[in-house]
């Protein structure tokens, strides 16, 4: 959980990963909910948008990496 994970990552990088469950709700909506989803032709910004956040949190989860092996040393 949120509090969990906050005792063992930094505030920082738990409050980003937090903006992923939007990303990741929205895709297993679509698996397994049938719901649709924006055509990316028509209109890419749904696509952007996660393709944004996902970057972004793939970008922290190595700096909080880098920084968790820089604190061991």
């Amino acid at each position: 959980s949120y509090n969990f994970a906050l005792g063992h990552l930094s505030a920082a990088y738990v409050s980003l990963t937090v903006l992923g469950e939007p990303v990741f709700s929205t895709l297993l909506a679509a698996l397994f909910l049938s719901e649709p989803l924006k055509d990316p032709l028509r209109d890419p910004s749904q696509l952007l948008g996660g393709a944004l956040i996902l970057i972004a949190l793939f970008m922290a989860s190595r700096e909080e990496a880098r920084l968790r092996q820089f604190a061991a040393a």
